[in-house]
């Protein structure tokens, strides 16, 4: 069986595989199997969020089923197609990079991004 993609609120006691839950099935967008470490770095460094959202809208949920879980889930949503695959690369090569190799890397995503 694959897994299924979804978001779960903390704080809703209703079950989500019942449908009653706040949150659903992410209807749009691309979900990605990536390293775990990347759930830790992205817990932890709210700047990329903060560089990332200067210079496109996008949304993005990340999640494993375990600390330690080989399967650490990324779903990515974006306007245009372009900056979807853009994110995508970023996001899985984002663990092998330094801080300073993720500042010229978003850099360089900015003037590639699709504007509205």
């Amino acid at each position: 069986m694959a897994p299924v993609l979804t978001c779960k609120s903390k704080t809703c006691k209703k079950d989500w595989t019942s449908g009653e839950s706040t949150y659903g099935d992410f209807k749009a967008g691309l979900d990605l199997t990536v390293h775990p470490q990347l759930l830790d770095l992205l817990r932890a460094d709210r700047a990329i969020y903060e560089q990332l959202k200067k210079h496109l809208s996008f949304e993005v949920a990340v999640g494993a089923n375990h600390r330690y879980s080989s399967l650490t889930r990324l779903h990515l949503h974006t306007d245009h197609a372009k900056n979807l695959m853009l994110l995508a690369k970023f996001f899985r090569e984002l663990v092998s990079l330094d801080a300073a190799e993720v500042n010229a890397h978003i850099a360089k995503l900015s003037e590639l991004f699709e504007k509205h």
